[in-house]
């Protein structure tokens, strides 16, 4: 990847907080945050989808954790560093160039923590969480860290990425990212969320032109969970957006502005936002009043080491460590982990290497 060509972007200034802005987040960035942050608030609650044993997490990592915000600098170089690995067919944290994580990720991300997973030939993003990820410890470690508050994604031909950031400064929003699945429904639709605030929503609806869909939590608390609902698919291209109310009468939706799509050939977001959620909101309970309508196998986890070295320049702090994976008899899969921690001291340069 040649930086060159990138100029880091002035973020968020003006946009409303779920646009869809150049292109991104794509709907497989927006489902791929919405299943990390599923199993952030809840990681028992997925563990009978799990290709490993609960008992492998470590106490912090049962635990659950506040979902992670979209970022959309995070996005565009996750992105860009999952096209760039598809093109070149190198899994690693490396860029094609030879660029390191740090570089690459820095200009992007005005916080103090930044951590990243790459991964490569899971079918999908569930796919990729719940049998690879987090089933891998440096991985998992970087899933459920509370260090993070930010996420960005990026997939290309099954080449996914995963760009954390703590530090930073977070909207003001419970509903932190949301998805419709399958890409293109076919007789149904399902939507997935989760809710992260000190009170349960009064309501939580998918909003259409012509639909209001109550939906239900299925793991987690009423204060930190996830949601979800199945609906017939409607025609066409079908505007959508989450509704949601607390109790004091506060209303908000994602995006904050406009609606996103499914359907063949739509538009990932249009302007336009569907009022199907019209009627008057229950402050007080939970309302239901809306209108019906070949590549070898190969595992690297990088994780902070005992002795952690430091760069008196840059003032970043990193450790790495390397594990092979077993080796599976019908399908390769490549999994690849780095934390690495900004501090405002000195510190020596470190090679970073995986197997």
């Amino acid at each position: 990847m040649n930086l060159d060509l990138l100029t880091p972007l002035l973020l968020n200034s003006f946009l409303g907080y779920g646009e869809v802005v150049n292109g991104q987040p794509t709907w497989i960035q927006r489902e791929l945050h919405t299943v990390t942050n599923l199993v952030r608030v809840d990681p028992r609650g997925w563990s009978s989808e799990y290709d490993c044993s609960l008992s492998s997490f470590s106490f912090t990592e049962r635990v659950p954790k506040s979902t992670l915000y979209f970022h959309e600098g995070l996005a565009r170089i996750a992105q860009l560093h999952s096209e760039d690995q598809s093109r070149w067919e190198n899994m690693s944290h490396y860029s094609s160039d030879g660029t390191d994580f740090s570089t690459r990720t820095w200009p992007y991300y005005d916080g103090t923590t930044i951590g990243e997973n790459v991964a490569w030939n899971y079918d999908d993003s569930w796919e990729v969480m719940l049998q690879g990820w987090m089933c891998s410890d440096g991985h998992r470690e970087n899933i459920m860290s509370s260090d993070f508050e930010h996420l960005g994604t990026g997939e290309s031909n099954r080449y996914y990425t995963q760009d954390f950031g703590g530090g930073a400064e977070v909207p003001e929003t419970p509903v932190a990212m949301a998805a419709h699945t399958p890409e293109i429904p076919g007789s149904t639709v399902e939507f997935w969320t989760t809710w992260d605030n000190d009170t349960p929503p009064s309501t939580l609806d998918v909003e259409t032109q012509d639909s209001c869909d109550a939906m239900e939590q299925v793991v987690g608390t009423d204060t930190l969970g996830g949601w979800h609902v199945e609906t017939d698919t409607q025609n066409g291209c079908v505007a959508y957006r989450i509704r949601w109310a607390k109790e004091d009468g506060t209303i908000g939706f994602l995006p904050e502005s406009g609606a996103w799509q499914y359907g063949e050939n739509c538009e990932l977001w249009v302007q336009e936002a569907p009022e199907g959620c019209s009627a008057p909101v229950d402050t007080g309970t939970p309302s239901t009043d809306c209108p019906e309508q070949d590549f070898e196998d190969q595992n690297g986890d990088c994780l902070p080491d005992e002795d952690i070295e430091e760069d008196l320049s840059l003032g970043k702090r990193f450790g790495c460590a390397s594990t092979p994976a077993p080796t599976t008899a019908f399908w390769c899969i490549a999994l690849s982990a780095v934390l690495m921690t900004r501090r405002q001291k000195p510190y020596s340069t470190r090679t970073n290497s995986w197997e």
